[in-house]
């Protein structure tokens, strides 16, 4: 059992039979980045062993027989100084530790020349951050992104290193079959360009969870399919996008807001070092999204500088109504996904006290 990653409650146990396992080890097993040797793989263990990610790639390790240098926590100078030292080729990662490479200064004082690949999952990541990366860091050949969850034993949609599109995380896996389905209507399936509810059916979905029998009946449907509740759509290629979680979606006078795509442009700009946009309650529209902005070091500008920025971006229900509030940090699960329910609670409790 592993658990879910509880961004929106309490994480789940999610039962995983010997038959997932296997399945997704075996479509690992033939990705070119284990087949093809000509530059050996050293990589760098960080991600959590409890949550699917860091477990899948941990069991990954033994099953292609690479080293992994596993560390026991994330701190800046201790990360950058393993990849050095142990000359990492290899990285798998959370957006947040992709955005840390993109753009934190003490990236520049260490030699992470060895560095070939970075594949980042667990949410989504902007083509700009990933574009950032290549820019700074010029030995890395490729960002990879992927797709999955705990409920489907990791990947479900993965970019090869032979095909890619900018902004993808790529196809479905052999085993995995998936569609995307009208979010107020689950039995109506949609074509390509239309953005709904992404749902995975195979041998990669879970068994259920544990103890919680309600809780897996409304996850998984009759017919097998795995409601993941993200949104997201493929194009004509059947190259899949994910755009947000349908539960973080904000509710402006009738539009669905997605906090990932402001946030993607909050990153952009060169004096914020992470950001995150949860949705507010508003009277007269619903719901008008709010921004938290953690600053680089040595940086200072004003919310209403924030604000301008985005605005000057994006179509006006994308505007930051709800204010932008500076942080010392980002709240985050062990696998790198927003809290947004924390920073809700902190724009009532500020409230509370006006």
């Amino acid at each position: 059992m592993v658990l879910s990653s509880g961004t929106t409650g309490l994480p789940k146990a999610v039962q995983l039979t010997h038959h997932n396992v296997m399945t997704v080890l075996a479509i690992i097993r033939e990705d070119p980045r284990y087949t093809d040797l000509s530059v050996p793989i050293k990589s760098l263990g960080l991600l959590p062993f409890f949550h699917v990610y860091g477990f899948m790639l941990t069991l990954n390790t033994c099953c292609n027989g690479f080293p992994m240098v596993v560390l026991s926590h994330f701190e800046p100078a201790l990360f950058l100084q393993a990849i050095h030292t142990y000359k990492i080729t290899m990285l798998n990662l959370v957006p947040a530790l992709v955005v840390f490479l993109a753009k934190h200064p003490l990236v520049s004082q260490y030699d992470l020349s060895s560095l070939k690949m970075i594949l980042c999952g667990a949410a989504p990541l902007s083509k700009d951050i990933a574009d950032q990366v290549l820019k700074r860091l010029p030995h890395v050949q490729s960002v990879r992104t992927a797709y999955g969850m705990s409920e489907s034993t990791l990947g479900a949609l993965s970019n090869s290193f032979a095909t890619t599109k900018p902004g993808s995380v790529g196809r479905a896996q052999k085993t995995a079959w998936i569609k995307v389905v009208d979010i107020d209507n689950v039995s109506s399936n949609l074509g390509p360009n239309q953005v709904g509810e992404i749902c995975i059916k195979g041998p990669l979905v879970m068994k259920g969870y544990y103890k919680n029998s309600e809780a897996t009946k409304q996850a998984i449907d009759p017919m097998g399919w795995l409601h993941t509740g993200d949104t997201g759509y493929y194009d004509e290629d059947g190259f899949f996008f994910v755009v947000d979680r349908i539960k973080d979606l904000i509710k402006y006078k009738g539009f669905q807001v997605a906090p990932a795509e402001i946030e993607a442009v909050l990153l952009s700009h060169s004096a914020i070092a992470d950001a995150a946009v949860v949705g507010i309650p508003d009277e007269a529209s619903g719901e008008v999204p709010a921004a938290f902005v953690v600053l680089q070091p040595g940086q200072a500008v004003t919310a209403e500088q924030v604000g301008n920025f985005v605005a000057a971006k994006l179509s006006s229900a994308k505007h930051l109504r709800g204010g932008v509030f500076f942080v010392d940090e980002i709240p985050k699960t062990g696998s790198g996904k927003i809290l947004r329910r924390e920073l809700r609670k902190r724009i009532g409790s500020t409230k509370a006290k006006l």
